[in-house]
């Protein structure tokens, strides 16, 4: 992440140090209360020496706090390109089953997690009521009609895909700030949705310093020569084919 001045700098390393902190807090409290609970519980848990019990503690508040942290660049990043908008009405419009579709397209994995999920618990409940299985033969059925199930949706998953990708526009405007005035928001059409807000953002970044590089008549790349350099190689080379040869 790249940040623009030293205001924005101050403000990010203040969220960023603040999660830790935070984050650190509920990481040892936690790690405490799971220490007291052990050592109350397990005798194995109260065998451990003291050294060994606080590293549990340190290390659930650091992995906390990374957690934190992390969470506090995502909204950082993400309050900073708040006027970044994705204009997508298009399934506002449709008719339901239209609708339900983009639904299931853009949250297919959850549900095909909780299906699987739903399921096993499902045959689980319904494979326990047989009182002349064993448990290993029990558990195999469980498993057997959850994967069955889960296969099914997996085959149902691709075909719905397939529909709503053909439904879906062939490309998406997305409203960007403006590289050279960041007051302003200008419209660039993707092939793709955007995962988060400003991910296309360097494609304008990226076209509009080709731009003031071809204005300059500057190489787009590095060893690359500049524009005008084929055009008068081209004409210096006609320039020698036309004089006579002696």
């Amino acid at each position: 992440m790249t940040l623009a001045d030293q205001q924005e700098t101050q403000a990010f390393n203040q969220s960023i140090y603040s999660a830790l902190f935070r984050g650190g807090l509920v990481g040892s409290a936690l790690g405490t209360l799971g220490c007291i609970v052990g050592s109350r519980y397990s005798p194995g848990f109260r065998r451990l020496s003291f050294p060994r019990k606080a590293w549990l503690v340190i290390g659930a508040g650091s992995a906390v706090s990374v957690i934190y942290a992390d969470k506090a660049t995502l909204r950082f990043d993400t309050n900073r390109f708040s006027k970044i908008k994705e204009v997508d009405d298009s399934a506002k419009h449709l008719p339901w089953k239209y609708r339900a579709l983009y639904y299931y397209n853009e949250h297919k994995w959850p549900i095909i997690l909780g299906t699987w999920a739903s399921t096993l618990g499902l045959s689980m409940y319904a494979a326990s009521r047989n009182r002349y299985d064993t448990l290993p033969q029990k558990l195999v059925q469980a498993r057997m009609y959850a994967q069955g199930v889960t296969v099914l949706v997996l085959l149902g998953s691709v075909y719905l895909t397939a529909v709503a990708n053909r439904l879906e526009p062939p490309t998406h405007e997305k409203l960007v700030t403006d590289p050279t005035d960041h007051s302003k928001l200008i419209p660039v059409e993707t092939s793709s949705k955007e995962h988060y807000p400003g991910e296309y953002q360097w494609q304008v970044l990226v076209a509009k310093e080709e731009e003031r590089l071809r204005q300059l008549n500057l190489p787009l790349r590095a060893g690359q020569s500049s524009s005008s350099s084929p055009s008068s190689s081209s004409s210096n080379d006609s320039d020698s084919s036309e004089k006579p040869s002696q």
